[in-house]
């Protein structure tokens, strides 16, 4: 195994590793802990790194999809992706926020903030509600994850 570089803080792992889709913080809590955290600062990072990269998805995502819809090779994987990611934004429509929020705060595969934040583009929602319901939803993903972590339910390989 690679040594980590020294600038390379836990804390700055921590905070990196909850920016990555699909890890997120359901990772980066585990991690922080597993590292010798405080599980209440392992929370705060978690939850800040998670919610980072969300202003940029929710302003970028939409003309991101239309670009990319354009480019040909990539188009059926792409539209696939969206069709799934439709289905759950019809289901949390009759929800609005309050589904929102809930989507992201069950930390399973799949419900973080950057699939959240495409569920919100794709329904149309504006920025600051969406970015309120997101980060309830994180804040709350967050609280279980660190919880079960602690416990000892959920530990990084």
């Amino acid at each position: 195994m690679k040594p980590v570089p020294s600038f390379l803080t836990r804390e700055l792992l921590v905070l990196w590793v909850a920016t990555l889709p699909v890890v997120e913080l359901r990772g980066a809590i585990p991690l922080g802990i597993s590292l010798g955290m405080p599980p209440l600062e392992a929370f705060f990072l978690g939850v800040v790194g998670n919610l980072m990269p969300v202003p940029a998805l929710l302003l970028l995502l939409e003309p991101a999809c239309r670009s990319i819809r354009r480019w040909r090779p990539v188009r059926r994987l792409f539209d696939r992706v969206l069709e799934r990611n439709r289905s759950r934004s019809e289901k949390l429509r009759r929800w609005g926020l309050v589904g929102l929020g809930l989507f992201v705060a069950i930390p399973l595969p799949t419900t973080g903030v950057w699939s959240g934040s495409l569920v919100a583009s794709m329904m149309g929602l504006k920025f600051w509600p969406s970015m309120i319901a997101l980060s309830a939803g994180a804040l709350v993903a967050g609280a279980l994850v660190t919880t079960l972590s602690y416990l000892g339910l959920v530990t990084t390989p």
